[in-house]
């Protein structure tokens, strides 16, 4: 068992990152058989985090052993280690072992693991799958914090790189996670030790080290940080609590830079309105499209230069336009959800119109269209057995169900109208696959995450993004993982891509990442540019566009 509630030092950070970031792998006490053959039984997650759990409280995750029914010889049986005879993280009646075996029948197999902190600290523990001639067993890392108190909604905040003389924002909320029969007020005293261009900002733009909230059981507060560095250097700090309470530990870091040169530029959208969509056409046309029934044109030979285009007038400009899908410059439809209703709103030669209107289906969330005869908006309907989007065939607008109307169908894409995914915001039931309109289950069990998008080129592959990174990518035979790694990945809300070599995913905090065929690389956005990034495209040519919160468009050429 280890517990690092002390460590709150820039030495201490620094242990625990290269302890838990690296692998537990080499420490003393690890299990090594003579043979040189590679393990069966594969682990699934990768990692667990059981994230902040009051003291005397319990979580619990699950383990997915398996085989390949393939190549693997049955019966098989294995065993599961928890390492460092762990008190607080153990299999189901505190034990540190399980044996099971494993069949042709059943190739798989669930076993809980239970996070039970006694004290305040940090606490980490790894699980071996061993099993007869196998030296090079899988592992899964897991890591919990006991808590006191109160609670952070994150344990990493990531400023990346940030230009001297300019500052950053970022946020995270802060709970009072008193539980019954020990509900109380809480006063939470929050310090920043040994990082001066860090500091909370509050009202009027005053910054202060040190904040103090008195909270009641199950309130919340939201604390705002701001980066400003003033000299070129690396800025890693942890946020302390101070005397009763213990919150967790929340890591903040950053990088001072001069003449940040960033292959991302921002543009001038001339909107603070939340922007939820983009899209283009083969001739150069781009439309962006978000709250405040807005919407703004640009051209690819022109890049960075966006107007505003005729708005449609739908609810006296407070409806949210949600998704778009263009064909050209005159034939741009767009999906609004307005007061009491939804619309499809169609611009043909410079006028909008209402294409369609429904109150069944409760918003809509995306889009995506492969010809005049083959557009499709899709999100939540009102009720189960009622449609969560529409289908436009060319001639008429027809209902759309998939899985259940209530479950939201948050992105859309495909290589043509015989071959489509649809994602959904849950974590189960969340791929289907459409062909000629009928659509069918083709989730995978072991994707646990919600979705929020996809994206399928030409020949049929497909690359799927969501909740806490999350990313699957689609050969055109199997879904595999491709999930972010880094510490407190961010929820990536759209992707695009030209071909399986050649991606982007964008999300929350301005994150960009990029997939080159071999791995995913994130790079940096431009300075200041801190807001959730809800869509991306891409052109022929190579270039991209990201649209965000706050009218943000950043162009990559």
């Amino acid at each position: 068992m280890k517990t690092c509630r002390e460590w709150n030092s820039l030495a201490g950070t620094l242990t625990f990152v290269i302890l838990f970031g690296i692998s537990l792998a080499c420490m003393p006490g690890s299990p090594i058989d003579e043979d040189d053959s590679a393990a069966e039984t594969e682990l699934l997650p990768e990692a667990i985090n059981f994230g902040f759990v009051e003291v005397t409280g319990s979580s619990s995750e699950t383990i997915e052993a398996r085989v390949d029914p393939e190549t693997a010889s049955f019966p098989h049986a294995y065993e599961l280690s928890m390492l460092y005879d762990n008190t607080t993280i153990t299999f189901a009646g505190g034990a540190t072992s399980v044996t099971d075996t494993l069949t042709e029948a059943e190739p798989s197999a669930d076993h809980p693991v239970f996070f039970t902190p006694q004290e305040p600290g940090t606490f980490v523990a790894q699980v071996w799958a061993e099993e007869p001639g196998a030296r090079t067993p899988d592992t899964i890392d897991l890591i919990g914090w006991g808590v006191e108190g109160c609670r952070f909604s994150r344990n990493e905040i990531s400023f990346g790189n940030v230009e001297v003389g300019s500052a950053a924002v970022d946020t995270f909320v802060l709970r009072n996670a008193t539980v019954y029969p020990h509900q109380q007020d809480v006063t939470i005293r929050i310090s920043i030790p040994s990082c001066g261009d860090v500091a909370f900002l509050v009202e009027d733009n005053e910054v202060h080290d040190t904040m103090e909230w008195t909270l009641a059981a199950g309130q919340t507060a939201i604390c705002t940080l701001q980066f400003a560095p003033t000299v070129e250097e690396i800025y890693l700090c942890t946020l302390q609590t101070i005397e009763e309470s213990y919150c967790g530990p929340l890591v903040v870091e950053g990088i001072g830079v001069t003449d940040l040169e960033s292959e991302w530029m921002a543009c001038e959208s001339g909107t603070s309105a939340d922007l939820h969509a983009i899209d283009g056409a083969a001739d150069g046309t781009l439309v962006a499209v978000g709250d405040a029934e807005t919407v703004l044109f640009a051209a690819v030979s022109s890049p960075c230069v966006w107007a505003p285009g005729p708005a449609p007038d739908l609810q006296s400009g407070t409806a949210s336009l949600r998704a778009v899908w263009i064909l050209d410059l005159g034939n741009v439809w767009v999906a609004a959800n307005g007061a009491g209703t939804r619309y499809i709103i169609a611009r043909n030669d410079d006028v909008w119109n209402i294409h369609d209107q429904t109150v069944l289906v409760e918003s809509y969330d995306c889009g995506w269209g492969s010809s005049y005869q083959n557009i499709y908006f899709a999100g939540m309907g009102v009720a189960s057995d009622m449609p969560n989007g529409r289908r436009f065939d060319g001639g008429g607008w027809n209902d759309v169900i998939i899985d259940m109307g209530m479950s939201e169908v948050t992105g859309i894409g495909g290589s043509g109208s015989q071959d489509m995914w649809a994602v959904l915001d849950q974590p189960s039931y969340n791929l289907w696959h459409g062909a000629g309109g009928v659509w069918e289950d083709r989730s995978v069990p072991w994707i646990g995450a919600g979705l929020q998008d996809v994206w399928v080129d030409a020949a049929g592959e497909a690359f799927a993004v969501g909740d806490g990174g999350a990313i699957y990518h689609y050969d055109g035979n199997v879904w595999a993982d491709q999930s972010l790694t880094v510490d407190t990945p961010p929820d990536l809300f759209a992707v695009w891509g030209l071909s399986p070599t050649d991606v982007y995913a964008v999300g929350a905090g301005a994150a960009i990442y990029h997939y080159d065929g071999a791995s995913w690389s994130r790079e940096d956005q431009p300075a200041g540019v801190t807001a959730a990034l809800r869509d991306v495209w891409m052109s022929a040519s190579g270039d991209a566009w990201a649209v965000g919160d706050g009218g943000v468009i950043l162009h990559r050429p």
